[in-house]
């Protein structure tokens, strides 16, 4: 037994009698019931003491980090057997000895903040994996196999080693040829069992919260396939297998596979672009820094690298991480924040001229808009200050689209155009204005928030009616209010301008003097009286001569 071992030993026995006679002196057990109680937990402290002996590596018997799954797996389930065996005592104890149970959750408590005395065997790697809590938190059905399969870590039973032996077939690497390979082949198959049930679950890849989690996770293991020389797509073939392996028990992965693949080889096959080209010039910077004694990467060179190349901050830290080296975070906030101030002055158009997207090759007469439609597909996709078509978009992009069917109002003399989202297969998109192109096509503009959208995608979309009724009642009001001021100011007044959203109406018109309070007042009896009387609305299609002859105005 090491001698920091036995210093934490020694340490519980003296706790555990100390909290016995305290605590038990304060609700004034009797001596039978103390020493119950005393006997109990000094049981329990010889037991964990002996089986993390038993679970100790010999070349380093203190706070070790080398233990096999094995033994973590054997301690976890003695620890589990410790508790139950714990709770039993309670039972037979009676009485008020439900203070051994506040014991054991002070025991657990000092686990979790790591009080050095009741860590003697935390290096196993989780706080709480090897408590009987912990063992049932964390993968115990895993732990289990493992022990009953005989296998030596839980990443080699039935429940994963298919998709490592497929990781390995695909990088050429044998599995056990070195731990450095190992640890990336378990990677590799720990990743792509997450990604089929996230993706499955309907998570697609994003810059915020569970699909910012999916992203990082797809790109580790694409990181990994590469340190194990795989320079191709392959995640699509680990979702094969895992739906081989879950599909009877998980049917939803099943009927979601192709979808699963598409979205992974999307995320996939963008990321495969960048990270080459990132590895390259980070591993050029590590050595720089290793010749120069250093071992903090500059912020603004780990800011070049995400915002010029598209490598992810997580990932240069990760790297770096694994050369002994830290990245200066301070000085990324910082870049990053020159960064945004030169967007914004960037979007402070100074001439007002908007980008006309290049539609040239399309038929603007075979696209239809149908304010009833629900469904249509991706024909154009620009992102939003470029006027250069291009393949798709992806999560956090600003972009334009053109549908070859949709049911998005354009915004158009003074009134504001329809928001809404589109949903494509592998991604989701914010429409926040809806604008037309000089030859009349319509187009949405918006941020992709999820995912990737591509042309030639079938895409759902949802227009914000409560939204599009307000603004279709301000309109109205606008003629309305056309029609009182030209009966009470004259007939010279025409429209000289209007916003029309959904908030308000605004209408600019020519007039000799200013409106007068009795004029004013007369105006608005009479719109509100027209509003009020709720008269049907109708309308149809007629040539523009014969509306001009029924009192149709062009405003």
């Amino acid at each position: 037994m090491g001698e920091q071992l036995k210093k934490n030993y020694f340490m519980i026995v003296r706790i555990i009698l100390m909290l016995s006679f305290g605590i038990g002196g304060y609700l004034k057990m009797d001596k039978a019931t103390t020493g119950v109680s005393v006997l109990i937990l000094l049981l329990i402290a010889f037991f964990i003491a002996a089986m993390s002996l038993l679970a100790t590596n010999e070349k380093n018997p203190d706070y070790d980090n080398t233990r096999s799954d094995k033994s973590k797996n054997i301690l976890g389930i003695a620890s589990l057997l410790t508790g139950a065996g714990l709770f039993t005592a309670m039972m037979l104890v009676g009485g008020k000895s439900f203070i051994l149970l506040g014991f054991y959750l002070i025991y657990e408590a000092f686990i979790f903040f790591k009080v050095p005395a009741f860590c003697f065997f935390l290096p196993l790697g989780l706080v709480f994996i090897d408590t009987p809590i912990g063992f049932l938190a964390h993968a115990g059905l895993e732990r289990i196999a493992s022990v009953l399969q005989g296998k030596p870590s839980n990443f080699e039973t039935d429940l994963i080693f298919p998709i490592i032996e497929y990781a390995s077939k695909v990088s050429g690497v044998a599995y056990n040829a070195s731990p450095k390979s190992d640890v990336s082949l378990k990677v590799i198959a720990d990743h792509a069992r997450s990604l089929t049930f996230m993706i499955g679950d309907g998570i697609l890849p994003s810059n915020l919260g569970r699909g910012y989690i999916l992203r990082r996770v797809l790109r580790r293991a694409v990181r990994h396939g590469r340190l194990l020389g795989i320079d191709r797509e392959f995640l699509g073939g680990a979702v094969d297998v895992v739906v081989s392996m879950y599909g009877d028990h998980y049917p939803e992965i099943r009927e979601k596979q192709d979808y699963i693949k598409k979205v992974i080889h999307m995320e996939e096959s963008s990321f495969l672009k960048t990270l080459k080209s990132g590895c390259d010039m980070l591993d050029v910077e590590i050595t720089k820094l290793q010749e120069a004694g250093k071992t903090e990467l500059a912020g603004d060179v780990a800011f070049k690298l995400s915002d010029t190349f598209g490598f992810p901050k997580e990932l240069t830290a990760e790297i770096l991480e694994e050369h002994g080296m830290t990245l200066d975070e301070k000085g990324f906030a910082d870049a990053l924040e020159v960064q945004r101030k030169m967007a914004r002055d960037a979007r402070d158009d100074k001439t007002g001229r908007p980008v006309i997207y290049n539609d040239r090759d399309l038929n603007a007469a075979a696209l239809k808009v149908d304010e009833a439609a629900h469904a249509g597909k991706v024909v154009k996709l620009y992102p939003v200050a470029d006027a250069q078509p291009v393949d798709s978009v992806s999560d956090g992009q600003d972009a334009a689209v053109i549908l070859d069917v949709t049911a998005f109002h354009a915004e158009g003399g003074g009134q504001l155009g329809d928001i809404g989202v589109i949903k494509a297969p592998a991604g989701v998109m914010r429409v926040t204005k809806t604008k037309k192109l000089p030859d009349g096509v319509t187009y949405m503009a918006g941020t992709v928030e999820e995912g990737t959208i591509a042309v030639g995608d079938e895409v759902t979309y949802e227009v914000d009616t409560v939204r599009k009724s307000d603004i279709a009642r301000n309109h109205t009001a606008t003629h309305l209010l056309q029609a009182a001021l030209r009966s009470v100011l004259g007939d010279h007044v025409n429209q000289a301008g209007s916003y029309v959203g959904p908030d308000r109406l605004h209408f600019d018109f020519s007039h000799f003097s200013p409106v007068t309070p009795e004029e004013l007042a007369k105006v608005e009896k009479m719109v509100n009286g027209q509003i009020l009387a709720a008269k049907a609305v109708t309308f149809e299609e007629v040539p523009i001569e014969e509306a001009k002859k029924r009192g149709a105005m062009a405003l």
